[in-house]
């Protein structure tokens, strides 16, 4: 093979690779139960680490006369530690796939779109954070509050997208899924 072959050759390979990366791979259709169980093992598991973090929040919290530096690291902590599993849980929404449903695309995306935006907010809301006041407890505790409102605000989105799932599921197959699966139950629960 020539060298100018072997240049053809991988630049070819390089552009296909390029081509293939910007229209994205195409995600597998599953069935509804299959990927009821995808998505409920991943939002359970998202919703436990969330959990856990905010009680070693509260635990770091407790205390008289909490440090501010302390708090503003440990609320900035939390808040980034959060973005990150909500980082995880989009990738294994994303391999759940799509159900094999008349709008299951709508309905992966719509979900992938709920945690993306509420990634979006926690980023945005640790950086928030780490401006809070170290100097002035009477305006760390004001923002404190504020973080507080915002964060729950976009806990709330995850509701929104779950919500709009009903309406994206017609024939209520993924519904019944839902419904039966173990991960989903243990959500719910």
């Amino acid at each position: 093979m020539t060298r100018r072959t072997r240049t053809a050759l991988i630049g070819g390979v390089v552009i296909a690779a390029l081509l293939l990366m910007g229209a994205g791979f195409p995600s597998k259709q599953v069935a509804p139960k299959h990927w009821a169980t995808g998505v409920c093992t991943t939002v359970n598991t998202w919703v436990e680490t969330t959990k856990t973090g905010a009680t070693r929040l509260e635990a770091s919290l407790a205390g008289t006369s909490p440090n501010l530096r302390r708090v503003r690291s440990a609320l900035a902590g939390y808040l980034g530690d959060t973005a990150h599993a909500t980082t995880r849980a989009i990738d294994g929404l994303d391999k759940a796939g799509t159900p094999k449903t008349p709008k299951g695309k709508q309905a992966a995306e719509g979900l992938t779109n709920g945690f993306k935006k509420i990634r979006n907010g926690l980023r945005k809301l640790q950086n928030e954070a780490k401006g809070m006041s170290v100097k002035h407890k009477a305006k760390a505790l004001q923002q404190i509050t504020s973080l507080n409102r915002e964060v729950n605000t976009e806990f709330a989105s995850f509701s929104d997208a779950v919500g709009k799932l009903k309406k994206l599921d017609p024939n209520h197959q993924l519904r019944k899924a839902f419904q039966a699966d173990q991960a989903c139950q243990a959500l719910s629960g």
